[in-house]
């Protein structure tokens, strides 16, 4: 069972660090927009972002998430570290990054 991009985005903007943990690691696969990704990387810290990594394929990380990310008062500089020491810059993709774990 996996989780729809509906559902993803209703659970980024609850802001509900257990229950997000809970509902990660209970599902598979998740459906995710580069907005919905963007609300989690805005809300939540390492800790979420890191199962939410294991579930989701193909995100790159863009100039977008990383100005996301610049906007997570209460992570911001553990975000902003985990983002660009997991993800490695893709030549041929302008300025957007590419998962590497």
């Amino acid at each position: 069972m996996g989780i729809s991009a509906v559902d993803a985005e209703a659970i980024a903007k609850r802001a509900d660090k257990d229950l997000t943990l809970h509902i990660l690691r209970r599902n598979g696969n998740i459906d995710i927009t580069e907005e919905v990704f963007m609300e989690f990387v805005r809300t939540y810290d390492r800790q979420i972002l890191e199962h939410l990594l294991l579930r989701i394929r193909g995100m790159r990380i863009t100039n977008a998430i990383l100005d996301a990310a610049i906007t997570n008062d209460w992570r911001r500089d553990e975000i902003l570290e985990f983002l660009l020491a997991n993800w490695s810059l893709d030549d041929t993709m302008d300025s957007a990054y590419t998962v590497c774990i």
